[in-house]
């Protein structure tokens, strides 16, 4: 069987599981510190989770964005995909003053690349920001 391009496409994103939406605001990037009991304990990390079956991973990383942040996101077309995990450059529509973290995160924030520096991330976020030349 021939595919074209747009088949491989399709194909691949059909197989993504995991989102992760880097959420920028001008310029700083949200992280939040988990309350996981695995790897990322006590670290910073991105915001993530399973694509549903009825979405496609923007739909997905857009209402895990409002459940996770209570923020409002718009995706971009900066995008990676490693393994089952699409990861996605995305910008908060209008103001972050709604900003509020579930109970996966004890806290949250938005750090710019100086102050990324400071904190314990996770590995994990760690390759996800180099690869979007943020950290």
């Amino acid at each position: 069987m021939q595919y074209n391009h747009l088949d491989l496409i399709l194909e691949s994103i059909s197989k993504i599981e995991i989102v992760v939406p880097i959420i920028i605001y001008k310029r700083t990037v949200l992280l939040g510190l988990s309350t996981a009991s695995d790897y990322r304990k006590d670290k910073w990390c991105l915001v993530s989770g399973h694509v549903k079956p009825y979405e496609n991973p923007y739909q997905a990383a857009v209402r895990e964005s409002k459940e996770e942040t209570n923020l409002l996101i718009t995706c971009g077309s900066t995008t990676r995909i490693d393994n089952k995990a699409m990861i996605i450059k995305c910008e908060v529509i209008g103001s972050i003053k709604n900003l509020k973290h579930n109970k996966e995160f004890k806290a949250m924030g938005f750090f710019d690349k100086k102050s990324i520096k400071s904190i314990k991330l996770t590995e994990q976020t760690k390759k996800q920001l180099r690869d979007f030349d943020i950290l």
